[in-house]
């Protein structure tokens, strides 16, 4: 490869700091590199990427651009006059990660004022922050950190107001802080020194339909002593309260969690607003136009250097205006759709409305760098998975960017690499922390918020938060890190590489698309991936052991003088990818095996029915797959995807089957552990009562409509009228005293409200009609499944501490209520007998051996 085709990054600037031995710490902004391939490079995109120089390349920066070969420009194939779309709005303020915590710490206080009929602080007016008599600006977030911090000191939990009178240049005995103190923050300090959050696991969209059950027994029972949060809408028994509740609250009433915050966070998508491109493109310029206006006193774009510092500026959130603090930018992001004709702005095959043989299209259909077939391009490791379309990973989301709407620090699902196009528009910035300065950057982003990560330890997987790369740089002190940027224009791609943190913003109206690839590289960082989100709970996208068996497969049938033709082709990476497959297939299966030796030591286990899982649809060995399309991040699988409820990865080998079913011929003599040592006990829901389940949700969804549109005299009018039955307004009524349904609970008064008339800002997502329905479509389906669960949780929970079996199962899968089932509705799987995947094993490796052993040119880190 020549030098020539790739563009020199420069350092912007180069700083330098000291650190504790004197000696120099570079603490960089650079520009990425630009890689210009040639049209016969550019025809391999796998291959291209493979090569040392390349790779080094990614090693160092971790994010490159790459302009295609002149002439090379696809036609733009969708119609900006039908394709529609909705978009989420963002408030850059609220996406700083220091920002964000006092967000959290006024809502939560203004849940506490509230339950104590105390005034309210109107956030969305500024009543944050209180001017005294001399026209100082106190922020009542930065008062109750001090006195915090104060009260934390050993002095006997004493604040000293002298010395935070000094701090804020008061007189020493003045008292106005005191009284702000007192009034609004006193009384919820003296909470948080004792309260402890109810729940430590973040619900999934299934769990949150989950409703009517005690948060903390998980037990749908006794609805006259049972409350639900004002804030989060969920129930809890008085007696299960600590300390626990013996009379009805008078007032609202808001559970620990939400006085305390959940620090629960995300986009606002406004469903309702459909914008065809042309229609976005008008509302952009008039914002842009008025926005420039304000801020820059001129109609024209400002420089791309202008528009940085001002994004920044409005992500600091420091120095806004109430116009500027209250900001909401409009992204059309993730945008993803069945058409034919708007699956992707590439010519594809499929596209009812181009000319297929028209050769304008006909170039492009087929390209490499088509990124609908940039996943499934020679080489990448997708293939092996590509009877799965994965609509956001192996099948690209479009992007429609606006000024200074952005996309938050992330790394891309599994750390595979991702590549994204821009058709046309204005600069999109990027920022990339390569894959060697990931810890460090993880570091800082914990320790500028550890609490919010100690109650979002998956934040990072959010897409939602922020921190500038000058800030990132200043918070690493006198360690070296490297934030790399790059400024992407039209028919230009970023490429971004395995474990690579990225950002960055819109300077305008743009048209994006992105999707996801893996290369042999890639493998060395995949297993990574898995073990991180098994510590957080966060959902695997695809089963990466199956890729592996798969690649494994093929390696024990392709013959040797392929292998060497894909060792010289990924320029010595094959083997490599080899030799780290087996490890991962390796390694996983022993611990599967010895986890389960451990298990089947337990009496109840032993005996528990083994049985071999065979998968509904067949798989055909030679990869030509069918494709299945298939959401990324989806709540539930097919049958033959099977997701351990607990830790969300994949399950592989041996796993157990919790049946969710009541069988209605259960021998109910058997009642207790002690009595029926064969049998193991989880709680059910109890939906199906309802024969007619879809006319049931109907009906659930038909009433929730009817009580959201009651209004507000209404609604007391609901309210006396149930008080009539001698219940209070906090607690939860049964309609019939013969009945116990959870369905047959009725909220005497309204929770959500609208965000235009609400005194404090939700920030949690919304959902369309649609995906409520299909939420609670899950609900009913979710009920009637099966729980899943991987050797290693189940082992994990058996080894608890909790005598009761049944009660660890409630705590860590909080299922529905309370139907005991028997043993015999537990079974234990197995994909294979140990035999057959230890002769695998002992094949694959006996090849490889041999293969390495007769050629002395391979040499494999």
């Amino acid at each position: 490869m020549n030098v020539s085709t790739i563009t020199t990054p420069k350092t912007i600037p180069s700083t330098n700091t000291n650190n504790k031995k004197g000696g120099k710490v570079k603490k960089r902004l650079i520009e990425a590199p630009t890689l210009h391939p040639s049209d016969e490079e550019f025809n391999d995109p796998i291959g291209y990427l493979s090569r040392p120089e390349i790779v080094q390349l990614a090693e160092n920066y971790g994010i490159l651009k790459i302009v295609p070969p002149r002439g090379w420009k696809p036609p733009f194939c969708i119609d900006k006059d039908s394709f529609k779309f909705h978009t989420r709005l963002q408030n850059l303020k609220e996406l700083n990660l220091e920002n964000r915590p006092k967000i959290f710490f006024l809502e939560s206080l203004n849940n506490f004022l509230n339950m104590k009929k105390k005034k309210q602080i109107d956030i969305t007016e500024g009543e944050d922050k209180i001017i005294l008599d001399n026209n100082l600006t106190i922020d009542l977030y930065m008062l109750f950190q001090i006195t915090d911090h104060e009260l934390n000191l050993d002095n006997g939990g004493i604040i000293e107001w002298n010395k935070i009178n000094q701090y804020f240049n008061l007189p020493i005995k003045d008292t106005q802080l005191k009284k702000i103190y007192e009034h609004y923050l006193e009384g919820y300090s003296k909470y948080l020194k004792h309260a402890k959050p109810l729940l430590s696991k973040k619900k999934s969209d299934d769990e949150y339909d989950n409703e009517g059950n005690c948060m903390i027994c998980y037990k749908n029972d006794d609805p006259r002593h049972t409350l639900i949060c004002d804030g989060c809408e969920e129930t809890y028994h008085m007696k299960c309260l600590n300390p626990p509740l013996k009379t009805v609250p008078k007032n609202d009433w808001y559970c620990d969690n939400c006085l305390l915050g959940t620090f629960d966070y995300g986009f606002e998508e406004d469903f309702d607003s459909l914008f065809t491109i042309n229609e976005f493109q008008d509302i952009c310029n008039d914002f842009e136009k008025n926005y420039f206006l304000k801020h820059f006193n001129t109609t024209q774009k400002p420089s791309i250097n202008l528009l940085e510092k001002e994004f920044w500026r409005l992500v600091d959130g420091k120095f806004l205006d109430q116009e500027d603090e209250d900001l909401e930018i409009r992204y059309g992001a993730d945008i993803h759709s069945d058409k034919a004709d708007e699956i992707s702005g590439f010519p594809t095959i499929v596209n009812p409305k181009i000319d297929i043989n028209d050769p304008k299209y006909k170039k492009y259909i087929n390209h490499p760098f088509n990124l609908t077939n940039l996943p499934f391009s020679k080489g990448s490791l997708l293939n092996y998975i590509k009877d799965k379309e994965i609509s956001g990973m192996t099948v690209p989301w479009i992007y429609v960017g606006s000024l200074f709407s952005t996309f938050c620090w992330h790394k891309e699902d599994h750390y595979t690499l991702s590549s994204n196009y821009c058709y046309f528009g204005a600069t999109k910035k990027w920022y990339g922390v390569p894959a060697k300065y990931e810890s460090l950057f993880e570091e800082i982003m914990i320790n500028s918020s550890p609490e919010y990560f100690r109650r979002q330890p998956d934040l990072l997987h959010q897409l939602v938060t922020l921190l500038s790369p000058e800030t990132i740089l200043e918070k690493a002190g006198d360690r070296e890190i490297t934030i790399v940027q790059a400024n992407q224009n039209e028919n230009e791609f970023i490429v971004t590489f395995p474990k690579v943190y990225h950002a960055g913003f819109n300077c305008g109206l743009n048209f994006n698309e992105a999707v996801n690839f893996t290369m042999p590289y890639w493998i060395k960082d995949a297993y990574g991936a898995i073990a991180s989100y098994k510590q957080v709970g966060k959902e695997n996208v695809f089963n990466y052991y199956r890729l592996l068996e798969r690649i494994l497969k093929e390696f024990q049938n392709i013959p040797i003088e392929e292998i060497y033709k894909n060792e010289k082709r990924y320029n010595g990476g094959y083997l490599s990818m080899i030799k780290i497959s087996i490890k991962d297939f390796s390694n996983e299966y022993n611990k599967n095996f010895k986890d389960f030796e451990k298990l089947n030591k337990n009496d109840l286990i032993s005996s528990l029915q083994k049985l071999k899982y065979t998968e509904p649809e067949s798989q055909d060995e030679d990869l030509n797959y069918s494709r299945k399309r298939k959401r990324r991040n989806r709540s539930y699988k097919n049958e033959d995807e099977l997701l351990c409820a607990h830790c969300k990865s994949y399950i592989n080998f041996k796993w157990i089957e919790l049946n969710n079913n009541i069988d209605h011929h259960i021998n109910l003599q058997l009642h207790t552990p002690d009595a029926t040592p064969a049998a193991l006990y989880v709680h059910q829901a109890l939906l199906q009562r309802t024969k007619n389940e879809e006319a049931e949700f109907q009906r659930i969804i038909k009433e929730a409509k009817r009580l959201a549109e009651i209004t507000e005299n209404e609604e007391e009018n609901l309210e006396n009228i149930n008080n009539s039955n001698q219940t209070s307004s906090r607690e939860s009524s049964v309609m019939s005293s013969n009945s116990t349904s959870s369905d047959n609970k009725v909220r005497k008064s309204k929770r959500l409200k609208k965000l235009e008339g609400s005194e404090t800002k939700k920030l949690l997502p919304s959902f369309s009609e649609e995906e409520e329905e299909s939420r609670m479509k899950k609900k009913t389906k979710n009920l009637k499944n099966k729980l899943y669960i991987c050797v290693d949780d189940f082992l994990k929970i058996l080894n608890e501490d909790d005598k009761d079996f049944n009660t660890r199962i409630l705590r860590n899968f909080q299922v529905s209520n309370v139907t005991n089932l028997i043993l015999k509705k537990t079974k234990v799987y197995y994909s294979e007998d140990d035999d057959t995947i230890l002769r695998f094993i002992n094949d694959i490796n006996n090849k490889f051996e041999k293969i390495v052993g007769k050629n002395d040119e391979i040499s494999l880190n």
